[in-house]
């Protein structure tokens, strides 16, 4: 099946708050339309997202229900942690960090087993906020500066205003460095909501590679679990052979939503193009029923409060 997506009118947004930092492959500016084809949130469901990032649509929902935020790679879950249980002085301490190009190779260069877990969730921050769409970790990122985009005014807003929103939206999530599939294995059942975003398959990129790679293989691996979970599953990604071949072809519905964003056109270059590309999700037959059993609501239904029947 074949769609291109659209999404409802959306009222309410109480409770949810913007992602701390950019992300490559971030669903910020996808984060109504995923979330008109999830459940919304709701006391009785467990929401379960495998491979983190950023956590857009995370932050988009309102906490209800309980809630699960994994990513394997370590940094990223080291500042959510810190943000949780130390935020307070890790924004005093961030509040006293320049922005500088100086600063930022230094940090970008200089990893130390020493540092504290509030220094490297510092750092981990910091190094995210100036590169392109996040790129601290998985390549050698370049300081971001442009005549146009006041970055260090940007960092400062975050920093005083949203990183303890975050925080306080943090409060109500379990947090996990694992591995996705087990984290899926885990948490899986009638009642769970899973949200799958991995890495994209690896042909389909146009910028290198991730902190931790995930390979056909592993996708191959994610398909086949999520194919017998119990739940509701939705999984983003970029149209592919292997995801039409392992999940088109046996019974699984998708969406389709054009972007227009940045891309990298040589994984030797750090200069980056406007680029057109199509993101999209598939639904396990469950949640394609769910869509259509509802359906006749979405206009006027509130996705970040109502539950899911």
């Amino acid at each position: 099946m074949t769609a291109t997506a659209t999404a409802p009118f959306l009222t309410g947004r109480a409770g949810t708050v913007e992602p701390p930092f950019p992300w490559l492959g971030g669903k910020r500016r996808l984060a109504r339309e995923i979330n008109a084809l999830l459940p919304p949130p709701s006391p009785t469901l467990t929401y379960v997202e495998p491979f983190f990032g950023a956590g857009a649509i995370f932050f988009s929902r309102k906490p209800q229900g309980a809630e699960v935020i994994n990513d394997k790679n370590r940094e990223i879950i080291n500042f959510f942690q810190v943000l949780r249980d130390d935020g307070e002085n890790l924004v005093r301490y961030l509040q006293n960090v320049p922005y500088s190009r100086d600063l930022f190779y230094e940090l970008r260069n200089r990893i130390s087993d020493d540092a504290t877990p509030l220094e490297r969730a510092a750092r981990f921050f910091y190094l995210a906020r100036s590169t392109f769409a996040g790129q601290s970790t998985g390549r050698t990122p370049s300081w971001a500066f442009a005549r146009v985009d006041n970055r260090a005014r940007s960092m400062s807003l975050v920093v005083d205003n949203e990183l303890l929103r975050v925080r306080d939206r943090l409060r109500h999530a379990y947090i996990e460095n694992d591995d996705g599939v087990r984290v899926i294995e885990r948490f899986d059942g009638p009642d769970t909501i899973l949200y799958c975003d991995p890495p994209y398959v690896a042909e389909k990129r146009s910028y290198g590679g991730y902190e931790h790679e995930f390979g056909t293989d592993d996708h191959v691996r994610l398909l086949s679990v999520l194919k017998n979970a119990q739940g509701y599953v939705a999984i983003s990604g970029y149209p592919s052979e292997l995801y039409a071949d392992l999940l088109e072809h046996d019974g699984w519905e998708w969406r389709d939503f054009a972007l227009r964003c940045k891309a990298n056109q040589s994984s030797g270059r750090q200069d980056w193009e406007d680029m057109d590309r199509v993101e999209r999700v598939w639904l396990n037959p469950r949640l394609a029923e769910w869509n259509r059993t509802h359906s006749s609501r979405l206009v006027s239904l509130d996705l970040f409060g109502d539950g899911a029947e």
